[in-house]
């Protein structure tokens, strides 16, 4: 069994790519929406749930530092993953109560794969610092929330990011030393998988619906491509004990992957 956690404002739709890889190798994927946050979403007499962007928009619009300082900032994000990472245990717990669907009896509650991109990365990392029925993680470009950066994981994880070592930009290097620290501190096996070439959007299906050429396509497609193969090999070795060929620590023109 593997969750999801969309990026903020995203929709799991968006991501069926990576939800057909694993369906194929036999996981029950189950894509969660949060309340607000994400479109398209039906309550259960059928009437739409509009998303409410105030709490973010009130935030992204303060200035740092005239109207609020970096660390406010990550600690009010912080507050926010960690409604949306309640809203993952509440969907495992009602999985637990399944008695009467086409799943009762067959999901492997022994063996639960927690993703999510951009936030629902972050999402999917503060749900397995709480919860011990995570097994694994896994976290498609998403910056740890404030809390999580300050502490550890005790299960495996896997970092799926770009390649972007252009630290002239300000803030970039930062955030990729915040990310290689927290993979240090991660008590189980951690990967840090950053691909060239790829952006932030493609690992989602967002990148390859806009593309506006082929060789944006052909680009967008890869990038899919490869992202649900780390995926599928990093939930097959650590939920299914498979061997983990492709993880291997190595660095190439297009390429790095750092064990941990």
């Amino acid at each position: 069994l593997v969750l999801f956690s969309p990026a903020l404002g995203g929709h799991s739709s968006l991501y069926t790519a990576f939800a057909e890889r694993l369906a194929a190798r036999a996981y029950v994927v189950l894509g969660v929406h949060h309340k607000y946050e994400s479109p398209y979403l039906l309550d259960a007499a059928g009437r739409l749930i509009s998303p409410d962007h105030r709490y973010w928009d009130s935030i992204q619009s303060l200035k740092i530092p005239d109207q609020i300082s970096a660390e406010q900032y990550r600690q009010l994000r912080g507050e926010r993953i960690a409604v949306y990472a309640q809203d993952l245990r509440f969907c495992l717990d009602r999985l637990a109560m399944l008695d009467d669907s086409l799943f009762a009896g067959r999901l492997d509650l022994d063996h639960i794969g927690i993703f999510g991109h951009s936030l629902g990365g972050a999402v999917a990392i503060d749900l397995c610092r709480l919860d011990p029925r995570c097994a694994a993680c896994l976290n498609m470009d998403g910056t740890p929330s404030y809390h999580a950066l300050s502490d550890s994981l005790a299960v495996p994880f896997l970092f799926l990011e770009e390649m972007e070592l252009d630290f002239t930009q300000p803030g970039k290097q930062i955030v990729y030393e915040r990310r290689e620290g927290f993979c240090r501190r991660v008590q189980g096996k951690a990967y840090r998988v950053l691909l060239d070439r790829a952006e932030h959007d493609g690992f989602s299906e967002e990148r390859l619906l806009l593309a506006d050429d082929r060789e944006e396509q052909t680009a967008a497609r890869r990038q899919l491509a490869h992202s649900a193969g780390f995926v599928q090999t990093f939930f097959d070795r650590h939920l299914r004990g498979l061997p983990a060929e492709g993880l291997e620590a190595r660095e190439t023109d297009s390429l790095i992957i750092q064990t941990f």
